[in-house]
Parts: structure tokens; C-alpha cells; sequence
């Protein structure tokens, strides 16, 4: 888990020197052979991923869990019990003592985590792919 969280944190390191590179060079990609790009490409996708896990939690800092949980919904802390959470899928819910509950990530983290480890898987498969072929091309000549 600490191997998760230390990504999670360098991933925003990664995606801010990608848009510099972008910015200096303006090229897409470092790579010129299309397996290097859909690495490339699959990296970033897990660094953004990474990024949305890493920072949905943070609801607010140097607060209390109670005062967050009124603050971001506008109950009092009187009626507040507790917070519930998961760390995948995303969701940190406040509970109060009526049974109700308020969700305080936001919903479209976890389509967006989702979506980034399709892109992540997608990616690497045409990276294989285009490995396979390079070789393939290779063997032929």
C-alpha cells in the first residue's frame, strides 16, 4: 500500500515534467518507435489515474473529520458519528446519527480512475502489439 501512495504522489511530478517537455520541445512523444509511444502513453494514463486517486480524499486540510463533514454539507457536528471509507473504489461518506449518510468524493472520481486503467491496460496491449510486429518485420527481412 505504501508503494501506491508514494506513486500516487510522484505521478503529478511525472504528468507536470510531461507538459514542460511538451511545452520545450513540442513534441508528442520522447519516443520515435511506436511501442516507446504507447509506453508513453500508458505511463501517463496511470500517472493521471494516480493523480485523481492520490488527491479525492483531501476534503479538507488542518480540519477535523467532523468539521469537514459539517462544513461540506451544512449539518451541524451535533448529529455527526462518524466517516466510512474505501480506498478503491473511491468514497469517504460522513454518517450522522439518523442513519443517513453524505458522499464527499465526488462522483466522477471513480469513472475517471476507472477509465485511466482501461486506458493504462488498452496502451500496453498495443505496445505488445506493436513489438510483436516490429519482430515479425524484423524476421522477414
Amino acid at each position: 500500500m505504501e508503494v501506491l501512495i508514494a506513486a500516487a504522489y510522484f505521478a503529478p511530478v511525472v504528468l507536470v515534467v510531461k507538459v514542460f517537455h511538451l511545452l520545450l520541445t513540442q513534441q508528442l512523444t520522447l519516443s520515435r518507435r511506436p511501442a516507446g509511444r504507447w509506453i508513453e502513453a500508458a505511463v501517463l494514463c496511470a500517472c493521471a489515474g494516480l493523480t485523481v486517486f492520490a488527491f479525492s480524499p483531501f476534503i479538507g486540510f488542518a480540519r477535523s473529520t467532523r468539521e469537514v463533514c459539517a462544513s461540506s454539507t451544512g449539518r451541524g457536528t451535533d448529529s455527526f458519528t462518524g466517516l466510512d471509507g474505501t480506498i478503491f473504489p473511491r468514497s469517504f461518506a460522513c454518517r450522522w446519527d439518523d442513519g443517513s449518510s453524505t458522499e464527499l468524493v465526488p462522483m466522477w472520481v471513480n469513472p475517471l480512475i476507472f477509465a485511466c486503467i482501461a486506458g493504462v491496460v488498452a496502451r500496453a496491449a498495443l505496445a505488445v502489439d506493436a513489438v510483436v510486429r516490429r519482430k515479425g518485420a524484423d524476421d522477414h527481412e
